[in-house]
């Protein structure tokens, strides 16, 4: 049922992009994991783009108190070289493919996001899948994510102009790209269930966070501007996490700007990830 659910949204959510004039038609790959097991991944193009927010509204659509706030200052980032990202997030059952194992707290559906692991889980889950001889896999880093999230638009959301306000705890059009408090059923939902964004990238904002490459800085002052992670070599430091996840009600952590941090041992059901491969 779960894998059925899986493609009758996916079509459905790719017919009313066309029907709307969005435009999604990148290069795709389709790897095959153990067992046969499909891997969609879109080729993301070489570019420049703003990364974070120069939202003048800071007082209500920045997170957190601290001064600049965490997703400033807004800087220009050059992705030199394109590179494939997954379509969705990891599920269960690629999980499994790979690592034998299945360590999420929802564990009933395979076409769920995996959850409940570590950023040295996905460290660890990106070697195993070397040694196959795949391709070379790794975590997206700050950079990437937030290139592919945008997919080419500047607001604060990559489906447009939002009515909703920042501290909403409701938001029709959120709804339709995001499993958020305001819709969620308290577990996490099958990957493709939602709207994707104009480059064909699903389950971007909510259902689980997505751990990245980089070490976390309170802000971006100092930040690279070549699209490669931002690390610091110092040991068991936060890692960043991006998309936010089902567990939030206010509309301002949905944003293609927002950003949040976890100690990298961290296993919790708001966790997972979405992988990269390079071209």
């Amino acid at each position: 049922m779960c894998a059925l659910a899986f493609r009758t949204t996916t079509i459905v959510a790719a017919l009313t992009l066309l029907l709307s004039g969005n435009s999604f038609a990148l290069d795709s790959l389709v790897i095959r994991l153990p067992g046969g097991i499909p891997l969609v991944m879109i080729m993301v193009p070489a570019g420049v783009f703003t990364m974070g927010s120069a939202d003048p509204d800071t007082s209500n659509w920045h997170v957190g108190k601290k001064i600049p706030p965490r997703e400033t200052p807004a800087h220009k980032v050059n992705i030199s070289s394109p590179f494939y990202i997954g379509k969705f997030e990891v599920t269960q059952r690629q999980w499994k493919a790979v690592m034998d194992s299945n360590p999420s707290f929802f564990n009933s559906c395979p076409d769920c996001p995996v959850e409940k692991i570590s950023w040295y889980d996905c460290k660890n889950f990106c070697t195993k899948l070397n040694d196959l001889n795949l391709g070379k896999f790794r975590l997206p880093s700050e950079a990437e994510w937030e290139y592919a999230c945008r997919a080419g638009t500047k607001g604060r959301f990559f489906f447009g102009d939002c009515s909703c306000n920042p501290d909403d705890l409701g938001c029709a059009i959120l709804d339709r790209y995001a499993v958020w408090s305001g819709n969620a059923k308290g577990e996490t939902e099958a990957a493709g269930g939602k709207l994707p964004n104009p480059w064909g990238l699903f389950d971007l904002l909510g259902n689980v966070y997505e751990w990245c490459e980089d070490d976390w800085h309170p802000n971006y002052q100092g930040a690279p501007a070549d699209g490669k992670p931002w690390l610091s070599n110092v040991k068991n430091t936060e890692k960043c996490l991006r998309g936010s996840w089902r567990g939030y009600n206010k509309v301002k952590y949905f944003t293609s700007f927002f950003r949040a941090s976890h100690e990298p041992q961290l296993r919790h059901d708001c966790c997972g990830f979405r992988l990269v491969r390079e071209k």
